[in-house]
């Protein structure tokens, strides 16, 4: 099966259902499947049928960006969405890279008014149908490449996973151009269920929706969930109606949960692990939360996690290892970056750096990542664990741990501190509070008070920025 090759069948069952809702308008089963033939039908004309084609989406969040996906994707062609916050060369980058063959910014000169059959060329799910772009902190983003296969073996894991029906009403907050996003939009399309789209992420809008609106599922970050549940608090008020609220991109702290717990009592937070390049991984219930805080969960249906140590051998209980998947939801590699797509890939088994352990009852915890490990008097650290330990203190709005040259350690460990507004402790709490949760020689060695932190597009710690101004290189 392919990407949008249900939306036949949802035309015949499912024509008067909404599929999408946006701020201004309902759009059917029906009307969707024809306003996707009619952007078919354009493209055809403009290239033939001959060659796969490798079309740009810079549409921002709106019912048109869903239909050219699913029009670009069942054809059997290549959908590259565009995120608006990339600078002038980083897009001229990533047309050079991929050659695509056409940028849509507007919608309207390739829809015409001709029906007709749904166009749906045989397409095998090995063939390449999206590639979308991290967030890199620095210089070009990189592209990495999905197959048919990859997303919708991983739309039976999720529904099993996550207990979703096509009865369901999706959320999707944030931009489309983030595979978060985007794919929670497009399993919503492919299973028949509706979707909603905003085409910002403003707390208050998405508090009134929720409130208003039958939504029952919602994919968000855990900053997202931050500034929506400070609302509602800040208004007294509740969200008493059931909600799945399904986290990714960091884990959510143990405060944000208990706030989640007061402000929406019946909300079922599951939070699950993942990577652009290896889909999902693990999956963390509500209740499983409260008994393991600091743990990712256990693993997705489908997928096979392994811990290795550096000899490739499985490591015990307990103890760290690189962390590598066997599952049918990997990518297929990054673009134009042959040895950077052998680094994740082993055989049958793929990694991205991460280190875990797992405990006695098959939970997986992070420790962090192997490129931003820490070497200090010769000891390995990971800023992951380190700043874990620093946000369990209330004061902070912010933490990101990184290192500095030494002389004497080579590398020392400092740790900048983004403090809540109008709140802030010494620097003696600060050691103290680390020195009673961490080991000596993991301990920042210095602790910097700044107001400001550097951010990537999806809104992650830009590590590399960071260190970079702490080093005094030129960023």
């Amino acid at each position: 099966m392919i990407i949008g090759q249900t939306l036949t069948i949802h035309k015949k069952n499912r024509s008067h259902h909404p599929a999408i809702v946006t701020e201004h308008q309902v759009i059917s089963y029906a009307e969707l499947y024809d306003r996707i033939h009619d952007i078919q039908r354009n493209l055809v004309f403009r290239f033939g049928t001959g060659k796969q084609r490798k079309i740009g989406i810079a549409l921002g969040n709106s019912s048109s960006f869903i239909e050219l996906f699913f029009a670009v994707t069942t054809l059997g062609w290549v959908a590259i969405p565009f995120d608006p916050k990339w600078s002038h060369r980083e897009r001229e980058l990533v047309e050079e890279e991929c050659q695509v063959d056409l940028i849509v910014d507007n919608i309207e000169p390739i829809k015409d008014q001709e029906k007709g059959e749904f166009i749906q060329w045989t397409t095998e799910d090995e063939t390449l149908f999206y590639i979308g772009y991290t967030s890199g902190s620095t210089g070009k983003p990189k592209g990495f490449m999905r197959h048919h296969r990859s997303w919708v073996s991983s739309f039976q894991s999720v529904e099993e996973a996550f207990n979703l029906t096509m009865n369901d009403v999706f959320y999707v907050p944030g931009p489309l151009c983030h595979s978060l996003s985007l794919f929670a939009a497009v399993h919503a399309i492919h299973m028949g269920a509706t979707l909603y789209l905003t085409s910002t992420f403003e707390p208050k809008r998405v508090a009134s929706l929720l409130e208003d609106k039958p939504i029952t599922t919602m994919y968000v970050v855990p900053t997202m969930i931050q500034a929506l549940v400070t609302l509602f608090r800040e208004h007294d008020k509740q969200l008493k109606k059931p909600l799945t609220l399904i986290s990714s991109g960091a884990k959510c702290s143990p405060e944000l949960k208990d706030r989640v717990k007061k402000q929406w009592p019946s909300t079922n937070l599951i939070e699950f692990y993942g990577a652009s390049e290896l889909s999902f991984m693990t999956y963390l219930t509500s209740e499983e939360g409260e008994k393991k805080p600091n743990s990712v969960g256990k693993p997705f249906p489908r997928v096979e996690l392994y811990l290795l140590d550096e000899n490739q051998q499985e490591v015990t209980t307990k103890q760290a290892g690189t962390l590598y998947v066997r599952s049918p939801f990997v990518f297929k590699g990054y673009v134009n970056e042959p040895l950077a797509t052998k680094e994740v890939f082993r055989g049958e088994f793929a990694t991205v750096g991460d280190v875990a352990y797992r405990d006695e009852e098959g939970f997986i915890t992070l420790v962090g990542r192997e490129k931003n490990m820490i070497i200090s008097g010769g000891l390995n650290i990971y800023p992951e664990e380190v700043e874990e330990v620093i946000k369990r203190i209330e004061e902070i709005d912010e933490v990101v741990v990184t290192s500095e040259r030494d002389v004497y350690w080579g590398e020392k460990v400092v740790a900048l501190i983004k403090w809540k507004e109008g709140q802030s402790l010494s620097i003696d709490v600060l050691k103290n509070h680390c020195r009673n949760e961490l080991s000596s020689f993991k301990c920042p060695k210095a602790f910097i008070e700044v107001t400001e932190l550097p951010y990537t597009s999806s809104g992650k710690i830009a590590r590399k920025e960071v260190q970079k101004q702490i080093r005094g290189e030129k960023v």
